[in-house]
């Protein structure tokens, strides 16, 4: 006995009904991109949120206007532009870190922007200078040229001790 072979033609399912029928995505399969929607919406939540705080404290450091108002300040003449002057910077954040916010504000007078260059002019220093201001607005002393974070700190004790009888 023969055994009739079957068209191959005959296997294949029409063209028109593969292309309505889509596979469902499983259980596991949402389950997995929900989890991994989730992760991406916080990772740019975050992110969003770090980059507000990040845009705040720039702006926040750059205002020149709350010096004189009854805390010591520190201004630091700064050119963006200088190594000198980011390396500066850094050291003195972090001296400031020291300080409560009550007691000592760090700002920073761009002299790239008119006002910078006005606080610079009227005190007539070049950047990478930091000027020590008492809680009256009045300015009480200069420190040119890079210094570490070390020396910053005990100058600034030394400033908030003198102008607040501390």
């Amino acid at each position: 006995m023969k055994k009739q072979r079957k068209s191959v033609s005959a296997k294949k399912k029409p063209a028109a009904a593969e292309h309505t029928q889509t596979a469902q995505p499983s259980r596991r399969q949402m389950l997995l991109y929900l989890r991994n929607g989730a992760i991406g919406v916080a990772a740019l939540s975050v992110g969003g949120w770090g980059a507000a705080h990040a845009y705040q404290t720039h702006v926040e450091r750059h205002e020149l206007s709350v010096i004189g108002n009854g805390i010591a300040t520190v201004v630091q003449i700064h050119d963006p532009q200088c190594p000198t002057c980011r390396a500066l910077q850094k050291e003195t954040l972090r001296a400031a870190r020291s300080f409560e916010d009550d007691v000592l504000q760090v700002r920073v007078a761009n002299i790239r922007t008119a006002e910078g260059r006005a606080m610079a002019d009227r005190y007539g220093v070049p950047h990478v200078t930091l000027l020590l201001f008492d809680g009256a607005g009045e300015m009480q002393d200069i420190l040119s040229g890079p210094n570490n974070r070390q020396f910053l700190r005990a100058q600034f004790s030394a400033h908030i001790a003198r102008h607040t009888g501390a």
